[in-house]
């Protein structure tokens, strides 16, 4: 089947992605390995999504994108009338991964967009300087075969630029990943942010719980404070079981230590260990930690980002390095288009960016508003 423009995953980038080719006219097609979109956000259990504002607390919050990313902030204001809060120097929205998703479920109802689900076995073939046919199975098994104008790959782990054999970047060393965990049973005490990565350091310290858990997060996530979100950070290269065996040892110790944790259960986790980094595209463009810094901007710039680069270090957790010199810098729109395929684009986390610069492109907001540039610069492109 053919299609003007086709978006393989449907997380932060591939959905505004979509959604753009499709109203502007383009037939589109979304492919995604899971069962429904969100992406890291929805795996990660939402709150909070970084990046729509810009780089001034000092201020009131004043969104970096308009178009889609405008958008769904005020649809997220139709539900909590007040989302915005600050962490730290940087504001974020505050959104629950149920919110998110039926936010971008609700984008995807388009007459010009086919979203399947579930699919396995992706394949690029190319000719010509150019990506086409893919080939996948949907989730019964069948083979599909579909040529489209213009790719888009959104997949966080570069699948599409993988299998074209497209010039690509590969990291030196993986991040620490992510992987949450939402929790109820949670007695009254106004202390617990403060309290769990107390007692999971004294864990570490004891020899009770391996190093990465002193880089734990606990944030409530509902008012009367009994359901809350735990976000762990194993390394990259630890498997779902392994990350969830080391969780429950975490969580042993927090029962044990904290009166409040003593009737704990687990509602939710993240359904596998959630990469920060990986394989992405080599574009016409690299940005770089630098231009992330000096808040450089471009004659042809296709976004805006504010985000730290919020590096995990291996060793010594989280580093944070602000953009220094103004509110915002710009995301090149040759760091989105391949410098090996005329018609191959990619945003998100796998946008042409080195690892300092991506620790920043990478997060909720940017992916959406690079991933809508995509969607609209591939329709301008369809021959």
């Amino acid at each position: 089947m053919n299609y003007d423009v086709m978006i393989a995953g449907a997380g932060a980038g591939g959905v505004p992605a979509a959604v753009a080719a499709a109203r502007r006219g383009a037939k589109t097609l979304l492919l995604e390995t899971g069962a429904a979109p969100g992406g890291t956000m929805t795996a990660g259990l939402g709150f909070p999504v970084c990046g729509l504002f810009e780089n001034e607390v000092s201020r009131p919050p004043r969104l970096l994108n308009g178009g889609l990313s405008e958008e769904f902030f005020n649809a997220v204001c139709e539900a909590d009338r007040d989302p915005v809060v600050t962490m730290g120097r940087v504001y974020v929205c505050r959104c629950s991964a149920a919110l998110f998703r039926s936010i971008f479920e609700r984008w995807l109802d388009h007459k010009n967009l086919t979203f399947i689900p579930r699919i396995t076995g992706l394949e690029a073939e190319t000719s010509g300087g150019k990506i086409g046919p893919l080939r996948f199975r949907t989730s019964d098994g069948v083979q599909q075969t579909v040529f489209p104008k213009q790719v888009i790959d959104c997949t966080g782990q570069g699948a599409v630029i993988r299998q074209s054999g497209a010039a690509r970047i590969e990291p030196a060393k993986l991040p620490l990943a992510g992987f949450a965990v939402r929790l109820c049973g949670i007695g009254p005490d106004l202390l617990l942010s403060v309290k769990v990565p107390y007692q999971l350091r004294k864990a570490v310290e004891a020899g009770a719980l391996p190093d990465w858990c002193r880089f734990t997060f606990f944030s409530p996530g509902h008012p009367d404070g009994r359901e809350a979100v735990c976000k762990f950070s194993p390394p990259a290269a630890f498997t779902t079981d392994e990350t969830f065996a080391v969780v429950q040892r975490a969580l042993a110790v927090l029962r044990a230590e904290i009166p409040a944790f003593q009737t704990l259960e687990i509602i939710e986790c993240s359904p596998a260990v959630l990469q920060r980094e990986g394989v992405r595209l080599k574009g016409r463009y690299v940005l770089t930690g630098d231009d992330v810094r000096a808040a450089r901007t471009f004659g042809d710039a296709a976004a805006r980002g504010a985000w730290p680069m919020e590096y995990w270090d291996a060793g010594n957790g989280p580093q944070y390095t602000f953009v220094e010199t103004g509110p915002f810098y710009e995301i090149p729109l040759r760091a989105l288009r391949s410098e090996t395929f005329q018609n191959l684009w990619a945003a998100g986390r796998a946008l042409s960016a080195d690892s300092a610069a991506l620790s920043s492109v990478r997060v909720i907001g940017t992916a959406m508003a690079a991933g809508e540039a995509c969607g609209r610069a591939a329709v301008e492109n369809v021959i």
